[in-house]
């Protein structure tokens, strides 16, 4: 079939308008006096929106002026050349309350305020070759209060070559949902005010880089225990492959246990399938702060890389030892945080710091990590002689986790030696330059050095 141009298509939707809406007659001839070969069409209403949309071709840039526009339904928009970009005009802000991309392929979301009740707020099942990035994905109630909020920010489901980047997350029951997809990358995201983080069954090829994981407000009462990086298998029949989670912030102090990285195989572990497990998984650079067991947790897991992490217990982890509930549930007991292991197939764990450091069923190694002193086994080494300001605050600054220098930690280069910047930055085109980059690339990330 022939590609329309918008002219054609705009005196295509002109004909059914003035029948159905006068005044989307008159809108529409103003996007048809759009030349072809720029493809920039500003709009500033719904009906306008949806009119730009069904006008768009590869390389489209739509503009939207300030307003709400409600719900957003782009569904099985069929893209295989350059994307189409949605985003504001400049200075201007716009919000929508659901958006729903569905079954779409070749599409930029940039500098959108998804806010809304919806469950999820953003659809990307079935989606490919998206990128989502400089965004606000929250739950309708801004009030920095997850316990009122019951829906998921972004759902992932049997998609591929998805990037989240440099976006914010808050006000939400947990944040993004990956299941059954390929080849997604997210990137200097931010995640505060929720109750769970980033969850993923039966992924292959995943990148977690650079985000913030902060302030999160779990129903302790409920018996929620919330991870910032969940991976299971419950219900799947393949495992998850090709993880890379680097250099990401776990700010975890406060009354709030919080797990860290948590990866386990349920099918292998709990149900006699050993054949569903975690392949090919590199776990560096990370930091991790706060009174939860699983600072990082990892459970039949073949091939796999626990390097260079720092992980340090908050004073609650020392305040009491995990069986309690507090403040009607907004507090959960503590324990000291550790790197913990087990059912390893080929796995090496090597210089990390960490309060603990545990292998309950052999099959890792574990080489030149250093043990923190611990509330627990009261011994081995300070985290004054570790970290040049070890931090006690609830929420401190990731310069608090500075390797010290001089230092045995720094002369063996054991911890997060490099401290970047997470969370959204003023310019991040290169993470989205490097997320297209891991989609294109083939062969597994266990190859990878970053």
């Amino acid at each position: 079939m022939p590609i329309l141009s918008p002219i054609r298509i705009a005196a295509t939707l002109a004909t059914v308008f003035a029948i159905s809406s006068p005044a989307a007659a008159q809108i529409v001839p103003a996007l048809a006096a759009v030349p072809a070969a720029t493809r920039v069409f500003t709009v500033d209403s719904p009906a306008l929106l949806q009119q730009a949309l069904a006008m768009a071709t590869p390389g489209s840039r739509i503009e939207l002026k300030r307003g709400v526009y409600g719900p957003l339904s782009w569904r099985n928009f069929k893209n295989t050349g350059q994307p189409v970009t949605l985003t504001p005009a400049a200075g201007h802000a716009v919000r929508f309350d659901k958006v729903d991309l569905s079954g779409s392929t070749g599409i930029v979301l940039h500098r959108i305020e998804i806010v809304g009740a919806a469950n999820p707020v953003l659809n990307l099942s079935g989606a490919s070759n998206i990128l989502v990035t400089s965004s606000l994905i929250s739950g309708a109630k801004r009030n920095f209060d997850p316990w009122d909020d019951a829906n998921t920010g972004v759902w992932i489901r049997n998609a591929s070559k998805i990037t989240l980047a440099g976006n914010s997350f808050s006000d939400l029951r947990s944040a993004v949902y990956v299941q059954r997809s390929q080849k997604v990358a997210l990137a200097e995201n931010d995640l505060r005010h929720i109750r769970e983080g980033v969850n993923a069954t039966a992924v292959a090829g995943i990148w977690l880089h650079r985000n913030q994981f902060q302030q999160f407000s779990p129903r302790y009462q409920d018996k929620e225990h919330p991870d910032a990086i969940q991976f299971w298998t419950t219900g799947e029949t393949v495992g998850n492959s090709d993880v890379l989670i680097t250099e990401n912030f776990m700010n975890f102090g406060g009354k709030r246990p919080v797990q860290g990285i948590f990866m386990r195989s349920e099918q292998a572990d709990y149900w006699g399938k050993p054949d569903i497990v975690n392949r090919d998984v590199r776990i560096i650079g990370n930091v991790y702060y706060g009174a939860s067991r699983h600072g990082i947790s990892i459970s039949s897991v073949v091939n796999g890389e626990v390097r260079n992490n720092s992980i340090l217990a908050s004073p609650w982890a020392d305040r009491n030892d995990g069986a309690g509930v507090f403040d009607g549930g907004r507090s959960g007991g503590g324990l000291q945080p550790a790197i913990l292991v087990r059912y390893p197939v080929n796995v090496r764990v090597e210089r990390n710091a960490a309060p603990l450091l545990l292998q309950v069923e052999p099959g890792a190694v574990f080489a030149d990590n250093l043990d923190v002193w611990d509330s627990l086994q009261k011994k081995d080494i300070a985290a004054r002689d570790v970290f040049a300001t070890p931090p006690i605050a609830d929420l401190p600054a990731l310069s608090a986790f500075a390797i010290k220098t001089p230092s045995i930690a720094r002369t063996r280069a054991i911890g997060s030696v490099s401290l970047p910047k997470p969370g959204p930055q003023v310019a991040h085109g290169h993470m989205v330059a490097r997320g297209n980059w891991y989609h294109a690339r083939t062969g597994s990330i266990a190859a990878l050095r970053p």
